[in-house]
């Protein structure tokens, strides 16, 4: 989607202004290392509490 909306501006998004030009490669990885982390975390964390809310109504269910 951010290729469609953006083109070819899409490097500058993760860019902060006034960065040298040998640091771009290095800045623009840990830019979309950071979002691909992201896109990553909160899947597993919904996984996560899914699955205790599950324990947890089975450990209290096998109480009573």
């Amino acid at each position: 989607m951010g290729v469609r909306n953006h083109k070819t501006r899409l490097v500058t998004i993760f860019l902060p202004g006034g960065v040298p030009f040998l640091m771009v490669p290095f800045l623009v990885g840990i830019e979309v290392l950071g979002f691909v982390i992201v896109a990553v975390r909160l899947p597993v964390r919904l996984f996560a509490n899914i699955i205790a809310g599950h324990i947890l109504l089975k450990v209290l269910a096998g109480f009573a």
